[in-house]
């Protein structure tokens, strides 16, 4: 009877372990307890070799977890894409106005622009005023204009001087 204190005990501190860390692990400390109590000589005093092995297998499986935690954690960040991986958003549009002086005997005005480091022009208008809004323009971007004057009979003059400015965010 005196034999079977100590392994009273175990059982005891491991049924305190088992409501502790949950009902996974009773298995493995009821296999550890049969194996104490089956060894004919070194059975421990209190149970304490049960116990480290318990804790040591708790440690284990904590470790594994944790390793388990980050490896995923850094699989996520990895394969996530951060905001400047995804698509940026195309910049809002704007406007710009460009005035020029009167040409005597125009009757309308054709408006060419480029891009800065672009070279050809595109024709983007038409107007019969000395003045032209420009909203088919990116804010912060910067652009050059021409404008060439329509006499009545419907010739083209010559391309004005370049004018070249810088749109303004919104």
């Amino acid at each position: 009877m005196v034999e079977r204190q100590p392994l009273d005990r175990a059982r005891f501190r491991l049924k305190v372990i088992s409501e502790f860390y949950g009902e996974p692990l009773m298995g493995e400390l009821r296999y550890h307890l049969n194996e104490v109590s089956s060894r004919r000589t070194g059975l421990p005093s209190d149970g304490d070799d049960l116990i480290q092995q318990t804790h040591i297998t708790i440690l284990k499986r904590s470790a594994i977890a944790l390793v388990a935690a980050v490896l995923s954690l850094v699989l996520i960040l990895f394969l996530h894409p951060s905001r400047s991986q995804q698509p940026a958003e195309p910049p809002k549009p704007h406007k710009t106005i460009i005035n020029w002086e009167k040409v005597p005997h125009a009757v309308s005005y054709n408006v060419y622009r480029r891009p800065y480091r672009i070279e050809t022009f595109t024709k983007v208008g038409s107007v019969s005023n000395s003045s032209y809004e420009d909203s088919a323009v990116q804010g912060g971007e910067r652009y050059c204009y021409v404008v060439t004057s329509i006499d009545s009979k419907g010739k083209e003059s010559a391309r004005s001087r370049e004018i070249c400015q810088t749109v303004p965010l919104p």
